[in-house]
């Protein structure tokens, strides 16, 4: 704790009392008054020890740009640490330390999080400029700045809903994705008994909330007639019943439940 009652921490000390005095002189410029030769000490030679000064904290913009290109396609921070350690010949040899490369893919985060809605939505419009069919609502969080949730269908999604949209299943269960936004899925059968993708969406958390929300647009985006039959699973059957009879919307709904 200093003086001025601000906890302090430092992570490498160099036991030298090293000093240097500059004052300042008319033209503003400035000059060296003070200067002991015995408290300097020699270039540190090893990549161990010179990662520890903060004058080598810095990381470059050519390796700045290839973490950042190795974040946007999933690598984690373990493995970014493998992958320079492997570019410098060996772990020891990395000029920076894990809580470096580990602050710049924070700054990253966040500034690619600044951008996030927008190069999501851009392929959505561009798709939807493209297949006329396609259509898709996005619900966004104002107050954190990002998508809380997104459903999308196609134009062969919603031509295979009006032949075969009188059973649909749909599934919460995937959520491998970067965000870690459950992902679920409308599923019909056609008349070969064949799988077809009806639509899909992403949403921020799987709460009676979100699905009024996904079967609001469900009904908006997609339904001329209403199926007949909707298969769930028995939990999420108990937050569709929330979510879709409380808020009054007419939608029959069959849960079954399957075991693991």
């Amino acid at each position: 704790m200093n003086n001025d009652g601000y906890q302090t921490m430092s992570e490498f000390v160099c036991p030298r009392q090293a000093m240097i005095r500059l004052h300042r002189i008319e033209d503003d410029g400035w000059f060296i008054s003070t200067y002991v030769k015995e408290h300097n000490h020699e270039f540190s030679m090893l990549d161990a020890v010179k990662k520890k000064w903060n004058s080598h904290k810095m990381i470059e913009q050519p390796i700045r740009d290839t973490v950042k290109y190795l974040l946007e396609n999933n690598v984690t921070l373990s493995k970014l640490h493998y992958l320079m350690g492997s570019l410098y010949g060996s772990k020891e040899n990395i000029p920076f330390t894990r809580r470096s490369l580990r602050t710049i893919c924070a700054q990253i985060a966040r500034e690619q999080r600044n951008d996030d809605i927008r190069k999501t939505l851009d392929p959505f419009r561009k798709i939807r400029a493209e297949d006329p069919g396609f259509q898709f609502s996005v619900e966004l969080d104002n107050k954190k700045d990002q998508i809380k949730a997104l459903i999308w269908t196609n134009g062969k999604g919603r031509s295979d809903y009006n032949c075969f949209g009188d059973v649909v299943t749909f599934d919460t269960t995937y959520n491998t994705n970067l965000y870690k936004m459950p992902f679920g899925l409308f599923v019909g059968v056609n008349n070969y008994f064949q799988s077809t993708i009806l639509g899909d969406v992403f949403i921020r958390d799987e709460k009676a909330e979100s699905f009024k929300w996904v079967f609001s647009e469900f009904l908006t985006l997609w339904v001329v007639v209403l199926p007949q039959t909707i298969l769930i699973g028995m939990l999420l059957a108990c937050l569709l019943y929330v979510a879709v009879y409380s808020y009054k919307i007419t939608m029959p709904c069959q849960a079954e439940h399957h075991k693991a």
